[in-house]
């Protein structure tokens, strides 16, 4: 992001302000949506952080991207969120948490590629939907948002080493997941 668009929000410049939300709205939207499930919330949830993030621009610090700053402030305002249907301890302990399974999981990449686009769109987001809220935002982030470890353990506040292990965590309950959901052709030619 350019630096005028920062200095422009400090000064209270609304071309500024306006580029600001223009850059940033959809893929809060997104994240809020991934976090709370819910089209409203989510709403809700994405103007509360262009809010508050807007009126706190000065307390960007610049050791990490705009990104990830904003990221993160929008991961604090949607656990605060979700405080009201379960405590924010539980869904960290969630994430800090999660068990292992023994599925066979090693194949399912090559599984997908051989769906359609849509089918696979479907499928992942049905699987991504059967998450945690925690699991499904970490995937995202690294996959979508194509953040990098040492980021998505800022935002979540733990070790990159942690990040790296609840990573593959998610990804194979993702992949148990999509494994689940894949039509039965497509896992029979892979023996599945």
């Amino acid at each position: 992001m350019d630096k005028s668009v920062i200095s422009g929000i400090i000064k209270k410049d609304e071309a500024a302000i306006l580029q600001f939300i223009h850059l940033f709205q959809d893929v809060i939207y997104n994240q809020c949506y991934t976090l709370l499930k819910n089209h409203h919330d989510a709403e809700e949830a994405c103007q509360d952080v262009l809010i508050k993030a807007i009126n706190n621009i000065h307390k960007f610090e610049k050791r990490s991207s705009i990104n990830t700053w904003m990221y993160r402030i929008c991961f604090n305002l949607c656990m605060d969120k979700l405080r009201s249907k379960k405590s924010r301890k539980k869904v960290i302990h969630e994430i800090q948490n999660q068990n292992d399974t023994d599925e066979n999981w090693s194949d399912i990449d090559s599984i997908i590629e051989k769906l359609s686009q849509e089918e696979q769109r479907n499928i992942i987001d049905k699987a991504l939907a059967l998450l945690n809220e925690a699991d499904a935002l970490l995937l995202n982030y690294y996959y979508t948002q194509d953040l990098s470890l040492k980021e998505i353990a800022e935002i979540f506040s733990i070790s990159q080493s942690s990040t790296k292990v609840r990573l593959f965590r998610a990804r194979k309950k993702l992949a148990i997941h999509l494994n689940e959901m894949l039509p039965e052709e497509i896992k029979a030619a892979y023996g599945k």
